[in-house]
C-alpha cells in the first residue's frame, strides 16, 4: 500500500491463545494494516491447534519449531531473491555459490530452467534454484540449489552426469556463462515452516 517497502520486515508472532487474525479484525483499528502502510514486508505466525499428537509438546518445541524456525525462513525468504519458480522441499541440497556477470545471470537462469526440465524428464525428482542475493556488494555471489528427496538421488544425478546424460551438455553449456565457482557442497535440506 505505499510507493516504497522498507528493506527490513517485521515479523510478528501472536500470543498462542489467539489466531493470527485478532490483529486484522476490521480496517480502522488493524495493526497489520497500519504496519504494511508504513512500509513494512510483514510475516506472521500462525499457531497450530493443538491436538493429542502434541501431547508432549513443550516450550522448548515451541521456541525451536516456532519461533526460531519462521525467523530462518523470513531470513531466507527476505535475504535471497528466487530467479525462477523453486519448491523447497526435504532432501539432500548441493549448493553452488558462483560468480557471475550480470549480463550472463538470465541466460543462466534459463539454462538451469531447461536443465531442471530434463532431469525431471529423464526421471529425475529434482528442484533447481537460483537466487540473487539482496542487498549487492562485491562479495554477493549467485546461489544455485539443486535438492533431490535422498543423497542416494543425487547420487544417481551425479553417476549419469559423468556417464554422458544427454542432459549434461545443458549444465556444460551453463557454465560457460559462469565466471568463478566459489564454493561447492552438499547440505541437508528442511523445510523449516508451512503455514499449516
Amino acid at each position: 500500500t505505499t510507493d516504497q517497502v522498507r528493506d527490513i520486515p517485521i515479523v510478528l508472532f501472536p500470543p498462542w491463545i489467539n489466531k493470527f487474525y485478532i490483529l486484522d479484525l476490521k480496517e480502522k483499528n488493524s495493526l497489520v494494516k497500519w504496519i504494511v502502510d508504513q512500509g513494512y514486508t510483514l510475516f506472521i505466525v500462525s499457531w497450530v491447534n493443538p491436538g493429542p499428537a502434541m501431547r508432549d509438546t513443550g516450550l522448548n518445541d515451541y521456541i525451536e519449531d516456532g519461533y526460531r524456525t519462521a525467523m530462518r525462513e523470513v531470513k531466507y525468504n527476505v535475504v535471497f531473491k528466487p530467479l525462477k519458480p523453486f519448491d523447497l522441499e526435504p532432501g539432500s541440497e548441493r549448493l553452488w555459490r558462483l560468480n557471475i556477470a550480470p549480463k550472463n545471470v538470465v541466460p543462466f537462469v534459463a539454462k538451469m530452467t531447461e536443465l531442471e526440465a530434463a532431469l525431471r524428464g529423464a526421471g529425475h525428482k529434482m528442484n533447481v534454484g537460483v537466487f540473487q542475493p539482496l542487498g549487492g556488494g562485491a562479495h554477493e555471489t549467485i546461489h544455485l540449489r539443486a535438492v533431490s528427496p535422498t543423497y542416494g538421488e543425487s547420487g544417481k544425478v551425479i553417476d549419469e552426469a559423468f556417464s554422458g546424460a544427454p542432459w549434461f551438455s545443458i549444465w556444460t553449456e551453463a557454465m560457460t556463462l559462469v565466471d568463478e565457482i566459489v564454493t561447492d557442497n552438499f547440505e541437508h535440506c528442511q523445510v523449516i515452516y508451512t503455514a499449516s
